[in-house]
């Protein structure tokens, strides 16, 4: 049961993300797409404490959610929302 309801807090989370980056500009997007790369770059192989292990999967999600709206965005033509990486994909 208590596995059931952390599963679901997770799923709502990660929804209301993609809910939360839409209202943000893309300078506030980038800006935490930046502040989040730099916690992850503390992530350490081997890592066995569960609280810091779920803060990098949420980390994780977070930047997979703005960089998909980032792309997005780009991709509707808003060329200050594009990002260096996102020329690799049109190629």
């Amino acid at each position: 049961m208590r596995k059931t309801i952390v599963v679901g807090l997770s799923i709502l989370s990660v929804g209301c993300a993609g809910v939360e980056v839409r209202d943000k500009t893309d300078s506030e997007l980038k800006a935490r797409l930046a502040e989040v790369e730099r916690e992850l770059a503390t992530y350490h192989t081997g890592e066995q404490d569960q609280t810091r292990l779920n803060h990098y999967r949420d980390l994780a999600n977070e930047e997979r959610t703005v960089e998909r709206e980032l792309f997005r965005r780009c991709r509707a033509g808003d060329q200050n929302a594009c990002l260096p990486q996102f020329n690799l994909i049109h190629e």
